[in-house]
């Protein structure tokens, strides 16, 4: 596991997609349906000098897939991302 980030790192928890159900009990599979990745916020890192990181702990986050680095660690999936590559917080 991370000990520390820094600059301006943020450490993403991937919240995985389930798949839906329609009314009609057809189920659509998770497969690519959002071009985005969810993620609940592990850690922040104290920002770069002059520009505080404004991510805290517990927000959850969108960013594009493919950006940043991926791992798997049991049956969870970590992402870390620079604050700029966060689409959106929750």
């Amino acid at each position: 596991m991370v000990k520390r980030l820094i600059r301006d790192n943020i450490l993403l928890k991937v919240i995985p997609e389930e798949d839906t159900v329609l009314a009609s009990g057809i189920i659509m599979p998770s497969v690519r349906k959002d071009p985005r990745i969810k993620g609940e916020v592990v850690a922040v890192g104290p920002g770069l000098p002059n520009c505080p990181v404004t991510t805290r702990v517990g927000d959850t986050a969108y960013v594009e897939r493919g950006i940043g680095q991926q791992w798997d660690e049991g049956n969870d999936t970590y992402l870390i991302v620079k604050e700029n590559d966060i689409s959106a917080i929750l």
